[in-house]
């Protein structure tokens, strides 16, 4: 999904036009990024956290030559999801599973999202 996809679901969802829709989905975003820039966090409740977090100076290497190579500090975005994001993709998963054939046989993708949300 990108930001016009999300402004059209919007638009229908509260009976907008898609061009209000699509200005409030900027304002929102650009809401969010100056409170991150200036070095605040944001709180979704139900969907998750957004914090900005600072990566250090490490070594790493080039793949084609395997030269070591310094990568700088940075500055980085974080999200964190919420109980009903980190759990939504499992239960969609398990859904999936049992509809097929009654019960889930554990297989190979429900044990890695078990493992995720575990």
């Amino acid at each position: 999904m990108n930001k016009i996809t999300l402004a059209d679901v919007a638009a229908n969802a509260a009976g907008i036009k898609k061009k209000d829709a699509e200005v409030a989905v900027n304002a929102i975003f650009a809401a969010m990024a100056n409170e991150l820039a200036a070095g605040g966090k944001v709180q979704i409740a139900g969907f998750g956290n957004f914090k900005m977090k600072e990566r250090l100076e490490r070594v790493g290497r080039n793949p084609k030559s395997h030269d070591p190579i310094v990568i700088p500090a940075a500055k980085v975005v974080n999200f964190t999801a919420g109980k009903q994001t980190g759990n939504a993709g499992s239960a969609i998963f398990v859904n999936q599973c049992t509809a097929a054939g009654g019960v889930c046989r554990r297989c190979n993708l429900h044990r890695l999202f078990a493992h995720i949300n575990a």
